[in-house]
């Protein structure tokens, strides 16, 4: 049971910890047929306000303002007709960029 309890509070911590609102120090924009991304240390997120970063080159870094969403009505431009290079962790919302 102390197990079980310990688990779920290290789940609810590891989603609470950026709930709001998180910025990165750098992260690298990316894109691919299936959307655009940022990847900030080891993990990757699918981008939902895709137009923050469509100017910008693939691989090239950025400071990112971003909050953790659950859903997007995004739907890509193009179709995939091969897979995606890239599989993200959770969707975000881009609230500022430099």
């Amino acid at each position: 049971m102390k197990k079980s309890f310990f688990a779920l509070a290290m789940i609810a911590l590891s989603f609470s910890a950026c709930s709001k609102e998180c910025e990165s120090d750098k992260a690298e924009i990316l894109h691919d047929c299936g959307g655009s991304f940022i990847k900030v240390g080891e993990k990757l997120y699918a981008v939902c306000n895709v137009e923050t970063v469509k100017n910008r080159a693939n691989n090239s870094q950025a400071i990112v303002k971003f909050k953790k969403i659950s859903d997007c009505n995004y739907t890509p431009e193009i179709l995939c007709l091969a897979l995606p290079i890239y599989s993200s962790e959770t969707w975000v919302e881009i609230t500022n960029i430099q």
